[in-house]
């Protein structure tokens, strides 16, 4: 597929602060006179499941809800630039323990991944494929104590007293360490930002080169 826009995919863990720097992104792209529209993969798949629910879906109806998922941002990011809000992967457990909460057991299709050296397991949702459609790829490297207390201070079904900083550590290690190996393998170039004050203007910055 060729890409008439620019399109730019920013991961990171939960709580890691998407949302906040692309807004912020977006902003000061748009008073620069750049137009980028904030793109989310998981707010798309939510509009487009108009009220069902992924854990009622068989496996079959989710990824053929994925596929019309990336159909549809396809579409958006031929008519906008977009920064798009990814997800590579989640753990399979929260301080040793499966976790039942509205926020967990709404699952995206996925593979599961052992991690031997990490001694976790993983819950990966990223399609490869995917990646050859960004330009550049941005990692939130955020300090784990800083998105541990995120985890702690949320709230409603977001709230996590469970996770551990060691899940967090390895969370983050796992994440940027197999997406830096996908863009090495894609040609794609892969940056990480690590000062929470800043992520939204350091994001700029690398998009305008």
């Amino acid at each position: 597929m060729v890409i008439l826009v620019d399109r730019i995919a920013v991961f990171g863990i939960s709580r890691s602060g998407k949302d906040y720097t692309i807004e912020g992104a977006v902003d000061r792209l748009t008073a620069a006179g750049k137009r980028y529209c904030h793109l989310s993969m998981i707010g798309t798949v939510h509009d487009l499941l108009k009220g069902r629910k992924l854990r009622e879906m068989s496996k079959m109806d989710k990824l053929a809800l994925m596929d019309r998922v990336h159909m549809e941002m396809d579409s958006i990011s031929l008519m906008c630039s977009t920064i798009v809000d990814e997800h590579y992967c989640f753990p399979g457990t929260y301080g040793g323990k499966v976790i039942h909460t509205d926020y967990t057991e709404e699952k995206l299709p996925f593979r599961e991944f052992y991690d031997e050296d990490l001694e976790s397991t993983y819950e990966i949702v990223f399609d490869e494929s995917e990646l050859k459609k960004y330009r550049l790829v941005v990692f939130l490297d955020i300090d784990p104590e800083v998105v541990l207390e995120r985890f702690r201070t949320s709230e409603g079904c977001k709230h996590n007293d469970y996770i551990t900083l060691k899940d967090v550590k390895n969370w983050i290690l796992f994440e940027k360490s197999n997406l830096r190996l996908l863009c090495r393998k894609y040609g794609i170039p892969f940056f990480t930002l690590n000062d929470p004050a800043t992520t939204s203007e350091d994001l700029v910055r690398i998009i305008q080169g």
